[in-house]
């Protein structure tokens, strides 16, 4: 099986994967204050499930992992959805939208 980082996966999240998320959310937030920066996290989809690109998964809850952690995951279970092709992925998952520019450095200073 060839499995693409960009690829969608579903989770659901046990409490400590619900306080992994939001801690990362938190401190993503607070990094970016001052470019006042809206961004629009994953949602839970209607049947409970989370739904992220497998980097952003990896990114988020990487170091959750350890051993004799508590699972952020639900059965430790990931699921995989069916590739898509790139214009795909361009179409389903938003941008992150930044308002203010006039504080903006490429070098990601502030």
């Amino acid at each position: 099986m060839k499995i693409n980082t960009n690829d969608n996966v579903y989770v659901r999240l046990t409490e400590a994967g619900i306080r992994a998320l939001d801690k990362h959310y938190e401190d993503l937030a607070s990094s970016l204050r001052p470019l006042i920066f809206t961004y629009h996290g994953p949602q839970m989809e209607p049947d409970g499930r989370y739904r992220f690109q497998l980097w952003d998964l990896m990114n988020i809850f990487g170091p959750s992992f350890y051993s004799g952690c508590d699972t952020p995951f639900v059965d430790n279970s990931i699921e995989f959805e069916p590739p898509k092709e790139k214009e795909e992925y361009e179409k389903t998952m938003p941008s992150p939208v930044i308002r203010n520019r006039s504080n903006y450095r490429p070098d990601g200073g502030c």
